[in-house]
């Protein structure tokens, strides 16, 4: 008499390997009338025996599907969610400044990903999805291009570690190169030392506002004769200055490398600072202006350009470190510390310049722009 099939001892669940050479325990059954397709129980529970998948499904699944839930809906939770936790994450960490990396990732995703995406789950968002957002900002930059992979990847690959995804689509977007801001040689054919003598002087010919007058001078000034990020200059506060030690110290909450800046205030300043009790430096500038006030300082100031092209405020600190290194002989390492630039490790291990050392740098420039050299 021929033996009868054995029969498995877990009906409807297998163990079977899967092509990353992972071990994965499949189950497949019907309850309450209904045929439910191959699932993976690893991935959805965590089992790793085929006598825990029997379990879960009779103790647990079957008695939430009997309750009308879903136990397979892994992932209840939309790429807003993700986006949001994300972004709260990031600015609590410090690796996002909020009025600028930050800013601009929110911006973006509230106008271009929020409404088509912002409401599917992660598993539900397709390539054909990211393309058609990439298709509506053909207009725009590359950088603005870049900006979808940028906000969507690093979520995804959270997911996929945490095994909510299977894919990442935004893996599968193209890098668009960037145009890299265009050197001020090729802008213009007077040098460095004439261009940042030129905008002194006429720092001092600029009639803003009488309301203004003052402040907006001041901010000019210390823009110029200090190149630090224009940005930052406006979050000083009084409280910022020390007037007794002829030195400023920008908090690392306001600077880009969060760490203290300190350097030595130009006399051109003094006047107004001390006038300033207490609060904001500049209370009455606004970052959406400094770029048209220091337009027409550039216009006044009279420097000659090609076909209609101009400085930046941000062009101030490639002007600072050329002239300290070209016309005043600083170091270059030196004139970079200046600027607050990251030394590297190996460098900052064995280079340690004082602040004696940067303020000494500062006075050089300042003295050979006002011909005091």
């Amino acid at each position: 008499m021929a033996k009868k099939k054995e029969e498995k001892k877990y009906s409807g669940i297998t163990t079977k390997e899967l092509k990353n050479g992972e071990t994965a325990i499949m189950v497949r059954f019907k309850y309450l009338g209904k045929t439910y397709p191959l699932k993976n129980f690893t991935k959805l529970f965590n089992c790793t025996t085929e006598k825990q998948a029997f379990d879960k499904l009779n103790q647990e699944v079957k008695k939430l599907l009997t309750a009308g839930k879903d136990p397979f809906n892994t992932q209840t939770k939309n790429l807003d969610y993700y986006f949001y936790e994300r972004y709260d994450l990031m600015i609590k960490s410090k690796k996002w400044r909020k009025d600028t990396t930050a800013r601009g990732y929110l911006q973006f995703y509230k106008k271009y990903i929020t409404k088509p995406l912002g409401w599917k789950k992660l598993s539900k968002i397709k390539y054909t999805d990211l393309d058609d957002i990439l298709k509506s900002i053909s207009h725009t930059s590359a950088t603005q291009h870049n900006q979808l992979k940028k906000i969507l990847n690093p979520i995804y690959k959270e997911a996929l570690r945490r095994g909510e995804v299977d894919t990442n689509p935004a893996s599968l977007l193209e890098r668009h190169k960037e145009n890299k801001k265009e050197k001020i040689s090729k802008r213009t054919m007077e040098d460095n030392l004439t261009m940042v003598r030129k905008l002194y002087k006429a720092i001092g010919e600029y009639k803003p506002k009488q309301t203004l007058k003052n402040e907006l001078n001041s901010y000019l000034y210390l823009l110029l004769l200090t190149a630090h990020r224009y940005g930052e200059l406006l979050k000083l506060t009084r409280e910022d200055v020390y007037i007794d030690k002829n030195m400023i110290i920008s908090p690392s909450e306001i600077t880009k490398t969060r760490e203290d800046y300190h350097f030595p205030i130009p006399e051109e300043c003094l006047e107004y600072f001390k006038s300033v009790e207490s609060g904001k430096l500049f209370p009455n500038l606004r970052y959406s202006s400094v770029a048209d006030y220091f337009k027409k300082l550039v216009t006044l100031s009279g420097i000659e350009f090609f076909n209609g092209k101009t400085l930046t405020p941000h062009d101030t600190r490639s002007l600072m470190l050329h002239v300290m290194m070209r016309d005043c002989k600083i170091d270059s390492r030196l004139a970079d510390f200046c600027l607050e630039h990251y030394q590297g490790e190996v460098i900052s291990h064995y280079l340690d310049f004082t602040y004696e050392d940067k303020k000494m740098a500062f006075v050089d420039y300042w003295n050979i722009i006002k011909n005091n050299d």
